[in-house]
């Protein structure tokens, strides 16, 4: 009864964060994303990997850490060599453009980690894990250059399609698990928040976004999801943005309501999944420590916080790729 009436307060609480993140997103669209991405992402990914690596990522097979880990490196470690990054005054030169050559297959490396997810999943066969990891090889060669594919795995699986996405089919999940009205509640919610960021209207907010902001922005690259993403729906030919546009600004509302939304709601739900029951004090400390510097970075310069956490955003995306194929089977099991 206890358990129960913790997931009730639980999807209570995510009704007013669906509610609170909409607002944060509609009044700070770029500022919010900002903070939420500096000071809640860090948490987010070192809580959720230790809580995944507590549940063997929800893979009987071992051999999945090394794909998953050994995938994030190789889609984050060419960044810290990038010359228009200031980390990379620390590697040698003459390795810079042979390691940058790694960055062209990012792509590659996102998809055969997803394909991997999903074989691993489905099926203990070994030929047939062996078959899909050479057709993902192959496919992510071959496809590197068509546009859909580069948009929606290289840009939007790891940010739009995992924040909001997967974070409603875990919520539907729940919500239909548990039978609870609340639950329903909090997803309708969510799921209704880009209706009404459409009809909204932003011409009713007088927005000023500081330089330093838009500087964050733009040095980080955080500019394209909106762009592109505006592709991907048709609105925009996905070459031009602007700063005070009511498309852009409604794009990135809904960036930033995503993103806001998906940290909240994942630290909402310590009591209902446990996350926090297999942090010692030992994990605990080194958590904070880490996720003390990655803070410090961040508010020193921008830029070198987002080097320094994007290995362990990568990580916990493809980390949870079993997690997320394993909620969608279960969603669509008979009975």
């Amino acid at each position: 009864m206890a358990k129960a009436l913790t997931a009730k307060r639980v999807d209570q609480v995510n009704v007013g964060l669906v509610i609170i993140s909409l607002a944060l997103a509609v009044f700070f669209p770029y500022r919010g994303f900002l903070v939420a991405y500096a000071v809640l992402g860090p948490l987010h990914y070192l809580t959720e990997l230790n809580w995944l690596h507590g549940r063997d990522y929800f893979m009987k097979n071992r051999q999945w850490i090394w794909i998953a880990f050994g995938g994030a490196f190789l889609v984050s470690f060419p960044k810290l060599v990038d010359p228009k990054y200031p980390t990379a005054s620390w590697f040698p030169a003459g390795l810079t453009n042979a390691i940058n050559e790694v960055d062209v297959f990012s792509n590659a490396f996102l998809f055969v980690t997803l394909l991997l997810a999903i074989t691993f999943v489905l099926t203990k066969n070994r030929k047939i894990r062996l078959a899909a990891l050479g057709v993902g090889v192959a496919l992510g060669i071959l496809l590197r250059e068509v546009e859909f594919y580069y948009i929606f795995i290289g840009l939007l699986l790891p940010t739009l399609v995992h924040v909001y996405l997967f974070t409603l089919l875990f919520m539907y999940f729940g919500a239909k698990r548990s039978k609870s009205k609340w639950g329903y509640a909090a997803l309708g919610m969510a799921v209704a928040a880009p209706v009404f960021i459409a009809f909204f209207d932003p011409a009713n907010i007088l927005y000023i976004f500081p330089e330093a902001t838009k500087e964050m922005i733009v040095e980080n690259n955080f500019h394209i999801t909106n762009v592109l993403f505006g592709k991907t729906l048709s609105l925009t030919d996905g070459t031009s943005f602007a700063w005070y546009d009511k498309l852009f600004l409604r794009l990135q509302i809904f960036i930033s309501f995503a993103y806001i939304y998906h940290y909240l709601n994942w630290f909402s739900k310590t009591s209902v999944i446990g996350w926090h029951k297999n942090l010692s004090v030992k994990k605990t400390s080194g958590i904070i420590v880490i996720w003390g510097i990655i803070v410090a970075l961040f508010a020193i310069d921008y830029k070198l916080g987002f080097i320094a956490g994007l290995g362990l955003s990568f990580m916990h995306v493809m980390g949870e790729f079993p997690l997320n194929v394993i909620t969608i089977k279960s969603l669509f099991a008979k009975g």
